[in-house]
């Protein structure tokens, strides 16, 4: 496989195309609930949201990590080279950066009450 763009954005394409869908409709509802925190004007529990979220995406990323190769229809055995590995701690990172984003306004909101 070559690594070009077009190549990458096809494979992640048939890898999470059925969670795009889902996917964008809790960005936009995160994207609500941001527009309505930021509109309250008061102040925000940054900390406090921040304590809660890192933990939670930090388990994410370790759980997203050990299964990708699962998912993938590998095994962590047939994972060979420095580039692999790169690959399956960048997914797993990826996905627990993102579920911490997606998770913050939710518990901004339930701190805030």
């Amino acid at each position: 496989m070559a690594f070009d763009l077009i190549g990458l954005i096809a494979v992640g394409m048939e890898f999470l195309g059925w969670l795009l869908w889902p996917l964008l409709a809790l960005v936009l509802a995160d994207l609500g609930l941001v527009a309505y925190l930021l509109s309250r004007r008061r102040p925000l529990a940054v900390g406090a949201a921040v304590r809660i979220v890192v933990p939670v995406g930090i388990v994410v990323a370790i759980a997203v990590a050990a299964a990708l190769p699962a998912w993938t229809g590998s095994s962590f055995g047939q994972l060979t080279s420095l580039l692999d590995y790169l690959a399956i701690v960048g997914g797993g990172l990826g996905v627990g950066v993102v579920t911490g984003l997606l998770l913050y306004p939710p518990i901004q909101l339930l701190r805030a009450r």
